[in-house]
């Protein structure tokens, strides 16, 4: 190869060089655009929060949520840009400050730039009363949620007599478990035994595991949640037929908290 064409070569080689580098700076000014279009943009920007559900809190709902993402743990980028906003936060916020709402759901109308939030109300399988007040509805996840005036006919009615206080939310000690559907089935079960008016809850049986039924006659039953509840009516049914039929009200207790025994007196 002679000195020309060395040259021709390094020069080709350079003009090769420079073009990818121009190619490459284009491709940064072209991302870095792109990237502060997404971020800034007032298109990705919620400009309206719509809520819907429960029209005797969609006021209270827009504002607790405005504030959640403006609370958000961000930077340089507007907290209110719908591809940044973390919505499980919001989310947790809003059922923090609504307990009678069991979920959210959220999602965003780019052409209207509008937030729409949808609240599903918690559904009340029993009331929890203190034995002097107050009384909260209780879903089936254990959570308590907006006071009423005292038991209802139709629903699991339980007697807290724990050390703690009722509270909204998810902290009581009816929470983190089954436990309301262990009380629900030996609410059903115990209907077609004898008819119960309560369950009873004390802190240190809530400990040991067991609970009290409460009969409308003044005596109750005593029966573990690890036992299965219509296999238990079903021996409190036999003692009863074979022991006290039509004479129930002499009962003081009986006993099923046992897998081999029922003791009653």
């Amino acid at each position: 190869m002679n000195a020309q064409s060395r040259r021709d070569s390094i020069r080709q080689r350079k003009r090769r060089y420079w073009w990818k580098t121009f190619s490459a700076f284009l491709a940064m000014i072209t991302i870095g655009i792109g990237a502060y279009g997404i971020l800034f943009s007032r298109i990705f920007c919620i400009q309206t929060i719509r809520a819907r559900g429960n029209d005797d809190l969609s006021q209270a709902i827009q504002q607790a949520a405005w504030d959640a993402i403006w609370k958000q743990q961000q930077s340089i980028i507007p907290k209110n840009n719908i591809l940044f906003v973390n919505k499980a936060y919001v989310s947790a916020r809003l059922l923090e400050q609504f307990p009678d709402i069991q979920q959210f759901h959220m999602t965003y109308d780019i052409i209207a730039k509008t937030l729409d939030i949808t609240n599903v109300e918690r559904e009340a399988v029993g009331v929890v009363c203190k034995p002097n007040g107050p009384c909260h509805f209780v879903d089936s996840k254990g959570i308590l949620f907006h006071t009423t005036d005292g038991f209802e006919l139709d629903k699991l009615a339980i007697m807290d007599e724990t050390e703690k206080p009722l509270s909204t939310g998810i902290d009581t000690p009816y929470a983190n478990r089954n436990f309301i559907a262990i009380l629900q089935a030996y609410w059903n079960a115990a209907q077609h035994v004898i008819p119960i008016t309560s369950i009873l809850v004390k802190s240190d049986s809530l400990q040991a595991g067991y609970v009290q039924l409460n009969t409308s006659e003044n005596w109750y039953v005593l029966v573990h949640t690890s036992m299965d509840p219509h296999a238990t009516m079903q021996k409190v049914a036999t003692i009863i037929r074979t022991e006290f039929e039509g004479k129930t009200n002499k009962l003081q207790y009986i006993d099923a908290r046992y897998m081999d025994k029922v003791y009653y007196k």
